[in-house]
């Protein structure tokens, strides 16, 4: 009768314990998937980082415009059968809305022609029907091209036509 005189119920003595048995799993549950999280961001490759001007805020930001040069058509003799055999490529380069670097492009056209007829008259018709040759060959034009560049970097080189013939 203690219990009923004081007011207190044998209910409300358990309450505050069953509590306790709540929120220390759920803190420590919370704490690990923070922690988790955080693993993952840091040491995932690629992660979530960007940047806006000097910052890194974790947000992607609207890419930056592009513009494309059609570079024309490239005919060379390749490296087998006593140059019977021919690539025919047609490019078309996209690069960054830098100012001046399509003027850079045009002016310098010439240089990047010639640097990608020696790439291209490196390569036997075996070369280029390998697999990820087509890619390889790509990336190669792109270095090539960016080599002539001091106002910019062409980003990335389209084929519109790659013909062996």
């Amino acid at each position: 009768m203690t219990d009923v005189q004081q007011g207190t119920k044998p209910q409300d003595a358990v309450k505050p314990k069953k509590k306790r048995r709540i929120l220390v799993p759920l803190m420590v549950l919370l704490v690990a998937a923070a922690g988790a999280a955080a693993a993952y961001n840091h040491f995932s490759p690629g992660g979530l980082t960007i940047v806006v001007g000097k910052e890194e805020t974790g947000v992607k930001t609207a890419p930056q415009s592009t513009k494309s040069i059609d570079f024309g058509s490239t005919v060379v003799n390749l490296a087998d059968n006593h140059g019977t055999r021919f690539l025919r490529v047609a490019l078309v380069l996209e690069f960054p809305d830098t100012p001046g670097l399509d003027k850079e492009i045009s002016e310098k056209q010439h240089r990047m022609r010639d640097g990608l007829v020696i790439l291209l008259r490196q390569n036997s018709t075996a070369d280029l029907r390998a697999d990820g040759a087509v890619d390889q060959i790509r990336e190669e034009i792109r270095a090539e091209i960016n080599r002539h560049l001091e106002k910019g970097r062409v980003e990335n080189v389209y084929f519109t036509e790659f013909i062996i013939q």
